[in-house]
């Protein structure tokens, strides 16, 4: 497979998985989008603000494994 099918095959599931992370933590938490987009990227890019966190153990799980 060549660098930039890999590449995209790479940013293609990052997104999918983003997606689903998102569509759980909307529907448990009751966070809005913008929220859980400020969270997850917060997460995923090792910032770790701390500002916003989840409020139900399952979601904190969630967090460990992002």
């Amino acid at each position: 497979m060549d660098a930039s099918r890999h590449i995209l095959h790479t940013c293609f599931w990052f997104v999918a998985f983003y997606m689903a992370v998102r569509l759980v933590l909307a529907r448990i938490e009751n966070m809005p989008w913008v929220d859980i987009f400020y969270f997850i990227s917060a997460t995923v890019t090792t910032i770790g603000l701390g500002d916003i966190s989840p409020q139900t153990q399952l979601n904190r799980g969630i967090g460990i494994v992002l």
